[in-house]
């Protein structure tokens, strides 16, 4: 083959090989970007999970307001002291043993038939 064939065939070659290259490296690009992206929604439920299990009891109603203080019933300073409507401060293993007296609310007036 005569030299002009030669350069002709293979800038053809050249110009496929670097339309191959740019698309391989696009899908490189694309694919780390899909992968960039599914990491980031997991990490973001994972941790509204976390938040929503810090802030709701398993019931899904909403603790009461917490700040670090004292425990009404057992006198003992803790860093997270949740603060009833009653007035009532309660340390977390106190609220948990006593929620259920809270959570069926005042005591209902007998009905007469």
């Amino acid at each position: 083959m005569d030299p002009s064939t030669m350069f002709g065939l293979n800038m053809y070659f050249l110009i496929g090989l670097l339309l191959a290259v740019a698309i391989v490296l696009a899908l490189i690009i694309a694919i780390c970007t899909a992968l960039k992206i599914w990491l980031w929604r997991n990490k973001r439920l994972r941790a509204e999970r976390e938040v929503r299990q810090v802030r709701y009891r398993p019931d899904g109603q909403l603790y009461p307001p917490a700040s670090r203080g004292l425990c009404d019933r057992c006198s003992q300073a803790y860093d997270k002291v949740y603060h009833l409507p009653s007035g009532k401060r309660l340390c977390p293993d106190c609220y948990a043993s006593a929620e259920g007296a809270y959570d069926a609310g005042p005591p209902k007036a007998a009905q007469t038939l």
